[in-house]
This record gives structure tokens, C-alpha cells and sequence, in this order.
């Protein structure tokens, strides 16, 4: 199922998401390239060189024609923070949620408002019936944004992830629209 509509710009109160841009570019390397953020991540590279954000964002606009990705860039009074995702997306069915905040946006409730907006959109404009999500289970952060926005922990898979020599369990997520209905 083809999609002609861009990637819708969202607003929060406190936040714009909007479609990434070429021009961001270096400031995601800046901020996705942070050793500490990458580290919370299973798949930001560490170090993220030079033409990688270029690529990454090159594919966000043939991704949602297809209907299969939405990725947005999250930005604070037009300063790039962050990228928040809809992968995996099954119309009708489900997508997965994924995100990624700079540090020097963290502790300050951005992610939980961007996340909040997504998956609104992802369950009125999407039709979505549940989505999921996951994270390195040592990342307690990221599963406090998940539970704030209503998603239950479904489980823990130990020795998952494989990343900079490492074994990391990862902690699973989901959430009904019926639940999200609920609390909406």
C-alpha cells in the first residue's frame, strides 16, 4: 500500500516534529555520535561517521511512501534533540516504536511528549492495532517513556543484543489502541 502524503508534522506544547531535512545531518552525527547515547542504543554505531546521518536521511522519504517507516526529527524551539520512529509498519495491524534523544535534551520530559504524539498519531491516523517497542533492559530510562505513555513490559530476552562486544537483554513492550483508547 502506497502512501503519497509526506511525513505529517506533528506539534506539541513544547515540541515540533517534523521530517528530517539534509541539513541535519550534522547535528545528528553530533548527537547520535555522543558515546553515551549510542551506548543506550542498538543500532546508532559508535563512532557514526562522516555521510552516515546523510544516508539515514536520505531513506525517510522513500520509507514512508512505502508506508513502511516515519521517522521524525524532534526539535525544541527549531534545535534538532532528538528522532523518534514508527518501523515495521503493517497497516492495520502494527508498527514499532523507536527513539533516540540528544543529552542535551535529557531529564526534561521531551521524549515522553514526542512519544505521546506518535503514538496518537500512529493509532488515530495509522489505524494501528498495538504497537511495540524495546531497549537494552539496563536502559531503565527509556522503559520509564514507555510505561508513562501507557505500554506494558511483556517480557525480558536475555543475552539478545550483541553490541561493542557485548550481550545486553532487552526488555519488551506493547500496547492494545483499546488500552491507549482507555487512557486517552
Amino acid at each position: 500500500m502506497k502512501n503519497s502524503k509526506p511525513i505529517p508534522q506533528i506539534k506539541t506544547a513544547r515540541l515540533e516534529l517534523r521530517a528530517f531535512v539534509v541539513e541535519d545531518a550534522q547535528r545528528v552525527q553530533a548527537l547520535a555520535g555522543d558515546p553515551k547515547v549510542s551506548a543506550l542504543t542498538s543500532n546508532i554505531p559508535h563512532p557514526y561517521r562522516d555521510g552516515m546521518a546523510e544516508t539515514w536521511i536520505a531513506q525517510h522519504d522513500e520509507w514512508a511512501a512505502a508506508g513502511r517507516s516515519y521517522v521524525w526529527a524532534i526539535c525544541r524551539q527549531g534545535e534538532l534533540a532528538g528522532a523518534i520512529s514508527l518501523t515495521d509498519v503493517a497497516p492495520a495491524h502494527q508498527a514499532e516504536l523507536g527513539f533516540w534523544l540528544g543529552r542535551c535534551a535529557w531529564g526534561k520530559g521531551f521524549m515522553t511528549e514526542a512519544a505521546q504524539a506518535v503514538v496518537a498519531h500512529a493509532f488515530r491516523n495509522l489505524g494501528q492495532a498495538r504497537l511495540y517497542s524495546s531497549h537494552f533492559a539496563s536502559n531503565v530510562g527509556s522503559g520509564r517513556v514507555l510505561e508513562k505513555v501507557g505500554f506494558r513490559k511483556e517480557g525480558v530476552q536475555r543475552k539478545h543484543l550483541f553490541k561493542d562486544g557485548e550481550f545486553h537483554d532487552r526488555a519488551l513492550y506493547g500496547l492494545l489502541s483499546e488500552e491507549w483508547v482507555k487512557r486517552a
